[in-house]
Formats: C-alpha cells, sequence, structure tokens
C-alpha cells in the first residue's frame, strides 16, 4: 500500500506519536506504514531520508532511525569529557593536547564547541567542567 496514503488518515499529532514509539491506537502494520509515511512525506528534511529504498527497507530505515534516536537521547549530555569516561579531568585535557596536535587546526574529538577547530576554545570547556562526574539518566 502506498506510505502516503497512510499521511491522509494520520493527525500529525498521531505521525510524531508513531515515530517516537509512543501508543498511538494503531495496529502494528498501521504503525509500520506511518513510520514509512514519515520519510516519504518529509519534503523539508531530505538527508534524513534515504531515496531508492522498497517499502520493506524504508520501514526498517525508519525502525532503526528510531531506536539510534532513542540511544543517542539516552546519553547524558557531559561537556569536556572527549574520553567518554564520564568524569572530566586530566585524562580530557593531556588527550585535548595530543588531538589539538594532530588535528593541525581541524576539528577532532575534543572539538566540543563543534567550531571546526580543535582549539582553545575547546580548551575552556574542560577546564571549566573538570571535575564533574556525569551520571546517566535514570
Amino acid at each position: 500500500m502506498d506510505p502516503n496514503a497512510y499521511a491522509d488518515i494520520l493527525t500529525a499529532a498521531s505521525r510524531k506519536a508513531a515515530l517516537q514509539g509512543q501508543a498511538s491506537g494503531l495496529s502494528a502494520s498501521k504503525m509500520n506504514n506511518a513510520n514509512a509515511a514519515l520519510c516519504s512525506d518529509n519534503t523539508t528534511n531530505t538527508n534524513s531520508c534515504p531515496t531508492g529504498l522498497t517499502q520493506d527497507q524504508l520501514t526498517n530505515f525508519n525502525s532503526l532511525s528510531f531506536q539510534m534516536t532513542q540511544l543517542l537521547q539516552s546519553e547524558v549530555a557531559c561537556p569536556g569529557d572527549g574520553n567518554e569516561d564520564k568524569v572530566v579531568n586530566g585524562q580530557d585535557l593531556a588527550f585535548w593536547r595530543k588531538f589539538a596536535e594532530l588535528a593541525m587546526g581541524g576539528s577532532s574529538w575534543y572539538d566540543f564547541n563543534l567550531d571546526g577547530m580543535t582549539d582553545p576554545a575547546d580548551l575552556v570547556i574542560i577546564k571549566k567542567n573538570l571535575g564533574t562526574k556525569c551520571l546517566p539518566k535514570k
């Protein structure tokens, strides 16, 4: 069935709930089609929607995208923790120095402000957060 047909059936709230995995009152097959429609009728963000996929592939893509988003959102932000040990400490300072040298002015894992450079502005973020212990969300 054409996934665009479901775009007319689902309200914006139901479609959003379908993407976020919330209860929407839809059967599993309609939920899959709703997820597929989310990408197929998304004309403003074409970078996140692949082209040339079969219906099954598009359904799988939407499912995996949802699961990845959930996983990424479960990660606690920890500014200055470049080695991702959940503590901003001397290791991050040492690694920043090494990555700044290796990146030769470009971006690296320690480009915390995402300006395209591993530079003193990123070092400020580490120093500002020294001693921070980042706990996972409950």
